[in-house]
């Protein structure tokens, strides 16, 4: 299942087309794909036991409800997440009762993703630079969806990030 899993991990982030546009003026193949990559990167991520209330807690993703990928990600809700599932949370309050937070360019500031990281919030974005200071960033290379991880915030925010995971970024740091 794992095998499988980074296969279509590989396969989305090696061949989907896009073209080199913001997620919010993605075209809807594009933001489909994007927030399928989104959902793997949660599938290829660990939190530590702390973060969650009881063993079959929810991995709850939480998302903008005006973020043009709110839609796209709602369409993951309830799928598995190793021994989890994703509960996908549309909210403009992102806090630790986000495992993961997909982060809009207004909100991706040093001060916002410092304050998640700390929380135990994995983050994820598109804004130029994002990695910088937030944990993965998806990009666009040519035609293809790609990302890049600063592994140090990621740790930074207690996740742990599948080496399977890191050996497909672009860029780690």
């Amino acid at each position: 299942m794992r095998r499988r899993s980074l296969l279509l991990l590989s396969m989305a982030v090696l061949s989907i087309a896009g073209g080199p546009v913001q997620a919010r003026q993605a075209a809807p193949a594009d933001a489909a794909a994007r927030a399928a990559i989104i959902y793997n990167f949660t599938r290829f991520s660990s939190w530590g036991a702390d973060r969650f209330a009881a063993p079959s807690s929810p991995v709850v993703l939480c998302v903008h409800p005006q973020h043009v990928l709110a839609t796209h990600l709602a369409g993951f809700d309830g799928r598995p997440v190793g021994d989890r599932t994703l509960r996908v949370r549309r909210t403009a309050d992102f806090d630790r009762g986000c495992h993961a937070a997909v982060v809009g360019a207004a909100d991706a500031n040093p001060q916002t993703l410092a304050s998640l990281a700390r929380n135990g919030v994995l983050t994820i974005g598109d804004a130029r630079g994002f990695i910088t200071h937030g944990a993965i960033g998806l990009i666009t290379v040519g035609r293809q969806i790609r990302f890049e991880i600063n592994n140090r915030v990621a740790r930074d925010a207690g996740v742990a990030l599948s080496s399977r995971l890191l050996r497909l970024a672009v860029v780690v740091r």
